[in-house]
C-alpha cells in the first residue's frame, strides 16, 4: 500500500550561486516552457491531450488548462514509453492561456507552463546526477520532513535550478515514498495559473452558501 504524505514539518534552505542558464527558459527534450500547444501537437502527433477541470472546452480559458502526454499513465501508449535521463517516467505537459480577456480558445494560444515527471524512487540519485551534469550546481537545496498518515517521518530532499524565467525542481519523494518527481515551471505563467485557480476557488466557495 502506498503511504500518502500529509504534513511538512520543517524546511532547511541552502542557496548556491546562480548557474549558467540565467537567461533561458528551461525545457525537456526540446519542449521549452512557454511554447504553444499547437507546436507541441505538431512535434508530437502521437500525443493525446485532455482538459483539466472543468470538462467543458469553452470554459477552459476561465478556469483551468490542457494536459498532454506522450503515453498513457501506465508508461506506454502505442508501444511507446517516456523517459527522463534514461529512466522510465510518467510525464505530463500542462498548458494554459496567459490572458483570458484577449485570447480565444485555439491551440496556438495555450502556452506550456508546467512539465511534471514522476519516476521510481530508486532512480532519484542517477537522475539528480544527470541534472547536475547538464545544469551545473543547483541554486537551492531544500530539506524538509514529511509525515504520512501513519505518523512515519521521511526526509525529503529537493534540488532546485532557478533563473529569472523558470525553474527545475527534483524532489526525492512525490506523492508517496515509492515515487520521485521533477517539475519544470514557467515563473510568470505559474503566477497566472495560481491567480486563476484562487479566483475560481473563491467563486466556487461563494456559490456554495
Amino acid at each position: 500500500m502506498k503511504k500518502t504524505f500529509l504534513v511538512m514539518t520543517f524546511t532547511i534552505l541552502i542557496i548556491f550561486p546562480a548557474n549558467a542558464f540565467s537567461d533561458e527558459l528551461f525545457g525537456l527534450k526540446g519542449d521549452k516552457l512557454g511554447s504553444t500547444l499547437l507546436d507541441f501537437k505538431v512535434k508530437h502527433d502521437e500525443s493525446y491531450c485532455f482538459v483539466s477541470y472543468p470538462k467543458e472546452r469553452e470554459k477552459i480559458a476561465e478556469k483551468w488548462q490542457f494536459n498532454c502526454s506522450l503515453c498513457l499513465p501506465t508508461g506506454s501508449y502505442q508501444n511507446k514509453t517516456t523517459t527522463i535521463a534514461g529512466v522510465q517516467a510518467d510525464i505530463v505537459y500542462s498548458f494554459i492561456i496567459p490572458d483570458i480577456k484577449t485570447s480565444n480558445i485555439f491551440d496556438k494560444n495555450f502556452l506550456l507552463w508546467l512539465i511534471q515527471a514522476d519516476f521510481d524512487h530508486k532512480n532519484f540519485e542517477p537522475v539528480t546526477k544527470a541534472l547536475k551534469q547538464k545544469y551545473g550546481s543547483p541554486t537551492e537545496h531544500n530539506l524538509s520532513t514529511l509525515k504520512n498518515a501513519f505518523g512515519a517521518k521521511f526526509q525529503n530532499r529537493e534540488f532546485k535550478w532557478e533563473n529569472k524565467l523558470s525553474s527545475i525542481s527534483i524532489f526525492e519523494y512525490g506523492d508517496d515514498i515509492f515515487t520521485s518527481r521533477i517539475i519544470f515551471l514557467h515563473s510568470d505563467l505559474f503566477k497566472e495559473h495560481k491567480r486563476r485557480k484562487e479566483l475560481y476557488n473563491a467563486k466556487k466557495s461563494g456559490s456554495d452558501l
